[in-house]
């Protein structure tokens, strides 16, 4: 008979090298510069205009940055307007330009206007200028695509922005559109000299269009779907808006009306969406007193029904105890649906401990924190997740030289220190094999969330 085939397996490392490969991306990043995605522009020159431009040199105190075909420049020129242009120099011949005079690309929020042929120079308010790194995960982007709603980041691929969705959806808020840039005349530019040159009576110059200044009126947005990034629909029916030429009293009966039937249907179909938005419902508050409730003895009540105190045996005679929680954080929030709500929190805290000890001298105590910087709906619903904890220790406790500490006795010895430690448990093994303070805090936190799961 044959012997059986052993597949040996490759023993996995030990080490994890993912914190290092983030570091030298990092780093990598840095050493290739500014790197900016310029999207949004339709039909003609939208393939002079679309595209990734990384940083060459700078020019008149901003950034220079050349695309990635080298066919054009993003530049500030002689005139203090960010153009696009084939020249790398600073003559304002161009085919799009902003007056929005950030000193760096990526915050220019100022309309854009771009010469088309034929047409002459038009607004056009889809043009964005975001960071050329993929929100989602930092790489360097070889191709355009943004988020359609706020048009304030970008991606990599349909994967990245997918995945992302669940984090950016919490500050992704469609722009206000913008009108059409008041301009002197519909042909835009006034005349300067190509060269930078003064221009004297016998003097030959080129001469070529400088935009001119303008002032943007703000308009109402139209309602845009938070995932597709679609313009709605106008409401018809029970929803239709009155005509153009219906006075202003007429105008604000028509907001009251839109405001009772949005109501109504959201009462009769039990869903916090219309019209493509979503009715957020902000559990910040609730979740503040929750987490106080339950992380304090004195004030748990019914809320920590069942499960044991909050302390912990230190040592020899000595204890570990919650006294309360401090500088909740973070994001809390229920989305009503047509068929469930969606839950998602992701907070941040400090868990308040007190340490007491026997030493030759009496009891002794000091105070410290443990903080917990990502406690998630996702992380506490796994019976195995554990929350990343880090413990800080009141300096007085540890220093022979703080005012209230007389003599070097009654600092806190090393010894002690790792008493303290091992009592807290602030680590995944502790907590996962049910042992220290923090194993007691884990169990109010799974309670918090099927509470929350609740509302």
């Amino acid at each position: 008979m044959a012997a059986a085939t052993v597949v040996k397996t490759k023993p996995k490392a030990n080490v994890d090298y993912s914190r290092f490969e983030r570091l030298a991306e990092n780093e990598e990043r840095k050493e290739r510069g500014l790197c900016v995605a310029i999207s949004g522009r339709r039909g003609s020159n939208a393939e002079a205009v679309n595209g990734i431009f990384v940083q060459d040199g700078t020019l008149n105190g901003r950034p220079r940055m050349k695309k990635r075909d080298g066919s054009r420049w993003l530049k500030f020129n002689d005139a203090g307007q960010w153009m696009l242009s084939r020249h790398p120099d600073g003559r304002p011949l161009g085919e799009a330009f902003s007056c929005d005079a950030a000193p760096q690309p990526s915050l220019i929020r100022g309309t854009w206007r771009v010469f088309t042929e034929g047409t002459g120079w038009e607004d056009d308010d889809q043009i964005s200028v975001t960071p050329g790194d993929c929100a989602s995960c930092g790489k360097q982007m070889v191709r355009v695509l943004r988020c359609s709603r706020c048009r304030a980041v970008s991606y990599c691929d349909d994967k990245c922005q997918k995945s992302d969705w669940r984090f950016h959806q919490r500050v992704c808020q469609s722009q206000v559109r913008q009108s059409p840039t008041a301009y002197a005349s519909d042909v835009g530019p006034k005349m300067v000299s190509a060269d930078r040159q003064p221009v004297g009576k016998n003097s030959v110059a080129r001469l070529v269009p400088e935009p001119l200044a303008a002032s943007a009126k703000e308009a109402a947005a139209s309602p845009v779907c938070p995932e597709s990034g679609r313009q709605v629909q106008p409401p018809t029916g029970e929803l239709a808006p009155p005509k153009a030429s219906t006075a202003s009293k007429a105008s604000k009966a028509w907001s009251t009306q839109l405001l009772a039937a949005a109501q109504r249907q959201k009462l009769k179909s039990g869903s916090g969406s219309w019209l493509g938005t979503w009715d957020e419902l902000d559990f910040i508050p609730w979740s503040c007193n929750h987490l106080e409730c339950l992380l304090t003895d004195s004030a748990s009540g019914d809320a920590a029904k069942g499960l044991p105190a909050l302390r912990f045996v230190c040592g020899d005679g000595g204890r570990v105890e919650v006294t309360g929680v401090n500088e909740v954080d973070g994001f809390a929030a229920v989305w009503p649906n047509r068929d469930d709500r969606r839950h998602l929190f992701d907070l941040s805290f400090q868990v308040l401990f007190t340490a007491t000890w026997v030493t030759d001298y009496g009891a002794m105590s000091t105070e410290g924190t443990v903080t917990f910087s990502d406690f998630t709906s996702n992380l506490v619903m796994d019976s195995e997740a554990v929350c990343g904890m880090e413990v800080d220790l009141a300096w007085g406790g540890e220093s022979p030289f703080e005012a209230s500490r007389r003599t070097v006795q009654t600092a806190l010895p090393p010894a002690q220190r790792a008493h303290v430690e091992a009592a807290l448990g602030a680590n995944q093994g502790d907590v996962a094999r049910g042992h220290g303070l923090m194993h007691l805090v884990h169990l109010r936190l799974q309670r918090f969330t099927e509470e929350f799961l609740k509302q």
